[in-house]
């Protein structure tokens, strides 16, 4: 019967005896997480459809039924014995399966027999194996209203364990056990203070009483920054006492690995044939200390058998040779060390060739050694049956060149460098694998100042850095640079730097006098040994402006299938020519690009790299145009041509799915959007711009988004369309309104209404309308916002654009909400959620529920506000829309402010800022500031409120945004009133009022005359009055964020 382990704390995995299911699609992946989770337990057909999918499709329970089905074959297939099944009944489905074999079930069991368990060491090491079983947050790949409810109960779950865990551990004397574990806990729940407290206990009780005393600071400095409050009492009450005591810390080093048999007495006969150690050696820090670990393991009957390899250049001979001098005395009986010359332009050593000099330096008659490879392996491994020999052997092309070398004593030790993985060697003959990058731009730095010595020490740091970054931190480009600026004492570094990014880099890159000093050189020989095919691979690689590449675009560069693609690009990895950074993309150092696009233009005809590139710029813009479907279909957009015949383009079947492919590919659509210029691919160009403007809008990349839109216009410009113009307007305006440059934003609208009428293009000039709306309402001027927005409802009425009415809708319900009009604003919001359904927007949709349940909050709804702001930023959350979570949070935290959920709505409040920051936005910044100032008036803390309110309206001056500014002015200026500052309330209350009465904002302009009325008749009653006369009206007391219109995308 097979082995399995069902797997969801972490990223969801199945595995039959050891090895992981392909899974499936992620909507198939979240039917089995549900089952899984309820294990033994029926789930009916409602439910899997409630938690699978947030908008269900018409043919729902079809589409159930075939991920059950594919399920249920995937699991029958694996294992016949039906140890684990999908049954169903007219009940629902139940997967048949042992607790035991799934990890949460796990979890909980052993959390649940650890707190019956009276002895306090058993009962820790429970708890500790309950807590290895997390391997990241749970369902981690997985997204939805479920998903994160559950997340968030076993979240809970695990926190409140890993502080049972820890007390014992740290209470039985073990608390360095606990430290990593508490510490990575931490880093994710910042504001957990019960973890913090409990890592600075273990840490006391580890000595280490200053990294104590630092977490707290941090954690004292994040409450402050987000919440603006002080730790809890336990917090403080342990750091004090910690500051009272007086521990020292100590340190702790690793010991030297040592031999497990005695060492010989070293004789003049010993082999010591390892070369001179690299003068300068630098970094490599944890490479060394896994050759370490492998020495100190052991290894099988054949000794230890270790494969650096890496691309030319990279320091492969240098890491061997310098850690082999580390350890030489750890091997008595000598060190071995041959070249092969796999990769050079000469004829490499042969296998019979190295074991015959290897023989005859371990001391065998030269009458006695044999001629056949087979007898010189068999005498060689005879000669160290019993010694204990390092044996090095460099620069390796193939695995039957070293194997015959290989010894059979188990006192022995191998290291080879090569540039292929060796894959056999590793399969088949037990070696470990090291692969070497280059160095980090750090041990780059300090390896340039000590090969340039004083001439360092009188350059500019940022300068040895560009140089270190010109050489992609290659060790063999760097020593070149080195030893050429050396040779020109009159050439400063600055000066060399200029010619290294003026002139050939790859030819700078070389000595001149010998070829193993020659960046371009090395890289021939490794070219030179690859099939033809992966050779064309390689140089179309050089015809991509970006950084790296998927299977799916480098198939469309070649033309050919991703099975082909995906075998070629294996081969240039095998041969370190390609990395694979993360699965399935592949990318290299600067220098193997320059060197890629050189051999490109040598050895591929002009013709060919036009039409690689031409197919690549399709698969971009056809699989950007998928994703865009599925995350913003409500958005207006250039029609596109069908893609061409035979290019790939991938099927992104969910939010999740189109989000990823974005977000992986968004680099290399910068690149390529600026890095193309030939008139053939211009209107591509220009249209790919015009598809990312949702993704870049929704993800808030505004240098990014300029430069795309940017590019856009001067593609259209230079072949003079005007529909190509009038869309990079478009993005240009939106991305000017998203940092709140309205004047300019209001330019490029303009430029787009009058390009869009020019090409006839309808679409565009009824969005131009729209988008004008929005600005004037974020400007204040309501009346010629809504003017605006009924133009543009009634030309995508006479359009049938379902798309345009529902956006229109929404920006009219939000304005009127602005007006203070509430009854208006839930008819054109609801109105407008009917036709975003329809569309199954996603972005619509939650952006419609977060609105309408600020306008409930208004009307007093409490209950019904939170039910549809939770529902707008699960959406918002699901599909990576950082601006609308943010804005949602906050409507959410004022929700739980006037519901009397003072600490809740703090927290909601202080999420909600942090993204602001993270977004860089001055308007969310101030609403979230206004939302903290309002809880913090609500509990009573005047000056903590106050506090806020002033931080919310200067952000919103340098925002420029009337509305919140007005909000903190009259929340300030109803705290004034109640602390008797009557002169400063009515001063601050008359401001808010002529802004909010010339803006036509009408609850603020009632909310602005109470306050003002209150402080210029003291008595306490007006002001209740007013609060009771809003109520009723459906004002609230409290300031609130606003919606914002949406934008017509």
């Amino acid at each position: 019967m097979a082995d399995w382990d069902f797997r969801l704390l972490g990223t969801v995995k199945v595995l039959v005896d050891g090895v992981p299911l392909v899974l499936g699609p992620v909507k198939q992946r979240l039917v089995l997480a549900v089952l899984v989770s309820h294990a033994g337990q029926v789930v009916s057909v409602d439910s899997l459809v409630d938690r699978v999918w947030e908008r269900p499709p018409s043919a729902v329970r079809n589409a159930l039924y075939a991920h059950i089905s594919r399920i249920r074959r995937l699991l029958a297939k694996v294992d016949k014995s039906n140890a684990v099944m999908i049954s169903r009944t007219s009940q629902g489905y139940t997967l048949e399966a042992s607790p035991d074999i799934i990890d949460v079930r796990n979890f909980l069991s052993l959390v649940e027999r650890a707190r019956s368990e009276p002895d306090q060491g058993r009962r820790a090491a429970l708890l500790g194996r309950a807590l290895s079983l997390w391997r990241g947050p749970a369902m981690a790949d997985l997204s939805g209203h479920w998903v994160s409810r559950t997340r968030e109960t076993w979240g809970q779950q695990r926190l409140t364990a890993a502080v049972e865990w820890a007390k014992l551990e740290t209470g039985n004397g073990h608390p360095d056990v606990v430290i990593d574990t508490l510490t990575a806990l931490t880093m994710e729940n910042p504001l957990a203070e019960s973890i913090v407290a409990e890592l600075m206990r273990a840490l006391r009780a580890a000595s280490r009483s200053a990294e104590a005393i630092n977490w707290y600071a941090r954690t004292r400095e994040h409450f402050l920054d987000v919440l603006g409050v002080e730790p809890g009492p336990e917090l403080n009450e342990l750091h004090v006492s910690m500051l009272r005591s007086r521990f020292r810390t100590q340190g702790a080093q690793l010991p030297v690995p040592e031999s497990s048999e005695p060492a010989r007495a070293v004789t003049s006969s010993v082999p010591a044939q390892l070369p001179v150690d690299a003068a300068v050696f630098v970094g490599r820090t944890e490479r060394l200390a896994e050759l370490d670990s492998h020495l100190a393991a052991g290894a099988g009957p054949g000794g230890v058998r270790v494969v650096i390899s890496g691309s030319a250049g990279v320091g492969k001979t240098a890491l061997a040779t310098h850690w082999a001098h580390r350890v030489r005395h750890l091997f008595p009986d000598g060190q071995l060390y041959i070249n092969m010359y796999g990769y050079a332009n000469r004829v490499p050593v042969r296998p019979a060739e190295a074991l015959a000099q290897f023989v005859r330096v371990l001391g065998a008659p030269m009458h006695t050694i044999p001629l056949g490879v087979d007898e010189l392996s068999a005498l060689y491994r005879s000669l160290l049956a019993d010694r204990r020999v390092l044996v090095v052997i460099d620069n390796v092309a193939a695995v039957g060149d070293v194997r015959p070398l290989l010894p059979a004593a188990p006192g022995c030790m191998v290291l080879v460098t090569s540039r292929n993985r060796l894959r056999g060697l590793v399969a088949l003959d037990g070696a470990y694998r090291l692969q070497l990058d280059v160095l980090t731009p750090d041990d780059a730095t300090t390896m340039f100042h000590h090969l340039l010595g004083t001439q360092a020490r009188s350059t500019r740091p940022e300068t040895i850095g560009a140089l270190a970054a010109a050489c992609a931190y290659l060790p063999l480009a760097m020593r070149i640079a080195a030893a050429t600026i050396a040779d020109r004492p009159g050439q400063s570094v600055e000066q060399y730097i200029d010619r290294l990014n003026v002139d050939n880099r790859l030819d700078l890159l070389s000595t001149g006098d010998d070829e193993r000093s020659m960046v371009g050189v090395a890289f021939d020989l490794s070219y030179r040994m690859l099939p033809a095919r992966a050779r064309t691979m390689f140089c179309l690689l050089g015809v991509a402006p970006g950084h790296d590449i998927s299977v799916s675009a480098a198939a469309a560069l070649l033309g050919d299938t991703t099975a082909t693609a995906e075998l070629l690009l294996e081969q240039l990895v095998g041969s370190h020519l390609l990395d694979e950074r993360s699965p399935g993309r592949f990318t290299y150092h600067d220098l193997l690009r320059l060197y890629a696009r050189r051999q490109a233009q040598i050895e591929i005809t002009p013709e060919t790299r036009r039409a690689a590139l031409r197919r690549l710029l399709d698969h971009y813009l056809h699989t950007a145009d998928a994703a865009a479907r599925q995350l913003y279909p409500q958005m207006f957009r250039l029609r596109l041509p069908d893609p061409p015949r035979g290019v790939p383009v991938i099927p992104l079947d969910d939010h999740q799915a189109a989000l990823g492919w974005l977000d992986n590919e968004r680099p290399n659509l910068v690149a390529l959007a600026k890095g193309v210029t030939d008139s053939e691919t211009r209107p591509l160009i220009w249209m790919l711009a015009d598809t990312l403007r949702g993704y870049l809008a929704l993800r808030q990349y505004m240098h990014d988004w300029f430069t795309i839109a940017e590019a856009g216009l001067a593609a259209a410009c230079a072949e003079d369309s005007a529909i190509g113009q009038a869309a990079a307007h478009h993005s240009l305006a939106q991305a000017c309104h998203s940092i709140t440059r309205y004047a300019k934003s209001i330019t490029h609208l303009r430029q787009a209404l009058a390009l869009s009428e020019q090409a006839g293009w309808s679409e565009g000039h009824t969005a131009a309308l729209c988008n004008l709306g929005i600005v004037y309402s974020d400007l204040g001027e309501l009346d010629a916002a809504v003017a605006h927005f009924m133009q543009a409802l009634h030309a995508n009425e006479a359009n049938n654009s379902l798309a345009g009415i529902a956006v229109n809708l929404n920006n009219l319900g939000d304005t009127y909400r602005r007006m203070g009009k509430l009854p208006e604003a839930i008819d054109y919001l609801t109105a407008a959620l009917v036709r975003y359904r329809m569309l199954k927007s996603p972005t619509g949709q939650a952006g419609v529920l977060t609105a309408l349940g600020g306008v409930r909050r208004e009307l007093g709804h409490l209950t019904a506000a939170t039910s549809l702001i939770s529902d707008g930023l699960e959406i918002h959350r699901g599909i990576g829309d950082r601006y609308g979570e943010a804005t949602a949070l906050i409507e959410l935290s004022r929700v739980r402010a006037e519901g009397g959920e003072g600490r809740a709505a703090l927290a909601t409040a202080a999420k909600a800022f942090e993204l602001s920051r993270e977004l860089d936005d001055r308007q969310i910044a101030a609403d979230a500031h206004n939302a903290i100032g309002q809880a913090w008036a609500l509990q009573g803390d005047d000056p903590a409120a106050l506090t806020h309110f002033e931080q919310a309206r200067i952000s919103a001056q340098q925002a420029g945004s009337l509305r919140p500014e007005a909000e903190a002015l009259i929340g300030s200026a109803v705290l004034f009133v109640r602390t008797g500052r009557l002169g400063e309330a009515a001063d601050w209350a008359g401001r808010a009022l002529e802004m909010t009465r010339r803006a036509g904002y009408r609850s603020l302009e009632r909310r602005a005359a109470a306050a003002l009325e209150a402080a210029r008749r003291p008595p306490p009653a007006a002001l209740v009055s007013h609060q009771r006369r809003d109520r009723a009206a459906g004002v609230p007391v409290g300031g609130r964020p606003g919606g914002d219109p949406a934008e017509t995308r």
